[in-house]
């Protein structure tokens, strides 16, 4: 049973966050809200499941100068280097709205949200199905599905608790992220078609809220808050191969030469190894890098306690240290061209 939070006292600003207490005073208040202008374009609700938030700054995960008054390991940017040139009461104004919707139980806290009736909505990680979710509830929590998964598949690897909407009539869109490690639940008005409703278990709720007005005004605002990746090898931007995996570095030599008679262009051929039942007991695997390709490497030698597949093998060089970690074993010797080691990032 979830009780609604009405935030009837506003106690002030502690740093760049304003507070609202869900009761008179803070002796009667069970939670409270803190919201924060980020800019002009981002604002940060907490939703805290306490009388009164600690006030305690938190230095960034990256190592970036700057502070958030919560430990995150999503965003990137702290309070302090947004522009806070607006008024107080321009503040106040701005964050009414976004009090609104919120309420709590004894192990979870809950943000519902009116849902109009031409919006879309997009992301959410990795799920199966059509890519618009209106009328799904969402369970994010990363999950290796079982083989044969489908439309109705709810988990899958990746869950991001981010999405976009955009209206399907004047096309403006905006996005929210709840910034939490735990699970989420998001049900985009599959319970009730008029509402959305986020629910995490635990004592705190952190949403972000990006006013777009555009896909692209989305996209920049939520990297300005999360940060933008480097940009990766050129390689790493093509086409790769891979299947339920290859046995032999002759096998997959021939299916590399076919590509290339047909002119299908491809940077990389990707082995499943773990896959395969023979390699499941590797213990330690050496390799050397053929050439001047920096793409893949060829394994030179495998020794497991069972007998090894027959013959060398080909796959890209950043599997390998995932590979022995997954196996419980080691890297015994690596050597490859500095060309090649620079490209993967390994050395």
């Amino acid at each position: 049973m979830f009780s609604p939070v009405r935030p009837v006292q506003h106690q002030g600003k502690i740093g760049q966050e304003h507070i609202w207490l869900n009761g008179e005073k803070q002796e009667s208040s069970s939670c409270c809200l803190a919201g924060t202008l980020l800019g002009s374009e981002i604002v940060r609700i907490r939703f805290l499941h306490t009388a009164y938030p600690e006030g305690l700054p938190f230095q960034l995960v990256d190592e970036k100068e700057g502070t958030l008054p919560y430990h995150s390991w999503i965003v990137s940017t702290g309070d302090e280097a947004w522009n806070a040139s607006t008024s107080d009461t321009e503040a106040l104004t701005a964050l009414e709205p976004y009090l609104q919707g919120f309420a709590f139980s004894d192990n979870a806290l809950r943000l519902t949200r009116p849902l109009t009736g031409d919006e879309n909505f997009y992301g959410f990680g990795e799920h199966t199905g059509a890519m618009n979710k209106r009328g799904q509830a969402l369970p994010l929590w990363n999950w290796d599905p079982d083989k044969g998964h489908g439309p109705q598949t709810g988990r899958m690897y990746t869950a991001i608790p981010f999405y976009v909407s955009i209206s399907t009539t004047t096309g403006k869109t905006s996005a929210l992220l709840v910034d939490h490690t735990g699970n989420v639940d998001m049900d985009m008005g599959k319970t009730h078609p008029a509402e959305i409703q986020i629910t995490v278990q635990g004592d705190s709720l952190i949403v972000y809220f990006f006013a777009g007005p555009t896909p692209a005004d989305v996209l920049r605002q939520y990297t300005d808050l999360t940060g933008r990746m480097p940009l990766p090898p050129r390689w790493a931007l093509g086409h790769h191969q891979g299947r339920w995996s290859y046995f032999t570095e002759q096998e997959v030599r021939e299916i590399a030469a076919r590509f290339r008679e047909r002119h299908h262009a491809s940077k990389a051929f990707i082995l499943f190894l773990l896959l395969i039942p023979a390699l499941r007991s590797i213990r330690t695997i050496s390799f050397i890098n053929r050439g001047s390709n920096a793409d893949t490497c060829v394994v030179k030698k495998v020794e497991t306690s069972t007998s090894a597949p027959a013959g060398p093998m080909i796959a890209p060089l950043q599997i390998f240290p995932a590979l022995m970690s997954a196996c419980g074993g080691e890297i015994s010797s690596r050597t490859f061209s500095s060309k090649a080691s620079q490209a993967v990032g390994m050395i």
